[in-house]
C-alpha cells in the first residue's frame, strides 16, 4: 500500500509538471521561405500563415510552417495581424538597425549589440539574438509568430513561437490513463 501511495504521488506530480510547463519564452522554429528577390512579404495572419507577393510574376504565395502553401493571382484575403512599428526596450549597448515590430507584448527587431551580432532580436528586455542578417521587412502576429525578409542574404523567413504550443488534451488524457493503469498493475503485484 505504501508503494502505491508513493507511485500515485509521483504520477500526480508528473502530470502537474506537464500541464504547467511551457517552452522557454524565446524558443522559435525558423523556416526558410525561399528567395526574397522580387518577392515581398505582405502580411501574417493570427495562425502564422505568411503571404508574399512576387512582383515579376504578379502572384501571391501563402505559406505556413513546414512549407505547405499555395499560389494565386489574387490576394488570399486573410486578415493580417502584422503588429505595429515600435521602439523596443533595449539593453545597454544595443541599437536598432532596420525594422522593429511590437504586438501583444512581443517585440522583434533588427539590431546589433556593441556593433557585433548584427541580425534579428526578440524581446522584450532582455533581448535575445535569434538570427544573423538584415531585417528589411518584418511582420509579427499577436501569437508571437513572425516573418521577415533578410535583404543581405536575399531570403524570407518564418519563425514560429514554440512557447504558445500546449500539449493536446488527448495526449494528456492518454498519459494519465497510462499512469493509472501502471499504478493499478503495480498495486496488484504487491498485494
Amino acid at each position: 500500500m505504501q508503494t502505491f501511495k508513493l507511485f500515485g504521488s509521483i504520477a500526480i506530480v508528473v502530470v502537474l509538471l506537464i500541464l504547467c510547463s511551457t517552452a522557454h519564452a524565446d524558443t522559435y522554429k525558423i523556416y526558410d521561405l525561399g528567395d526574397d528577390n522580387g518577392q515581398d512579404i505582405v502580411g501574417i495572419d493570427a495562425s502564422g500563415t505568411v503571404v508574399a507577393f512576387n512582383n515579376s510574376l504578379h502572384i501571391y504565395f501563402a505559406e505556413t510552417a513546414g512549407g505547405a502553401g499555395y499560389a494565386s493571382t489574387t490576394d488570399p484575403g486573410l486578415t493580417y495581424d502584422n503588429g505595429t512599428p515600435c521602439s523596443p526596450v533595449l539593453s545597454a549597448g544595443m541599437s536598432v538597425l532596420g525594422r522593429a515590430s511590437c504586438n501583444n507584448g512581443y517585440e522583434v527587431f533588427g539590431g546589433n549589440y556593441l556593433g557585433d551580432n548584427i541580425g534579428l532580436y526578440t524581446g522584450p528586455d532582455p533581448a535575445d539574438y535569434l538570427h544573423s542578417g538584415s531585417v528589411d521587412v518584418l511582420v509579427l502576429n499577436s501569437s508571437g509568430d513572425f516573418a521577415w525578409s533578410d535583404g543581405r542574404d536575399e531570403e524570407n523567413y518564418l519563425a514560429i513561437d514554440l512557447s504558445s504550443q500546449v500539449p493536446e488534451p488527448s495526449s494528456i488524457l492518454l498519459l494519465g490513463t497510462g499512469l493509472l493503469a501502471a499504478a493499478g498493475m503495480r498495486r496488484r503485484l504487491f498485494s
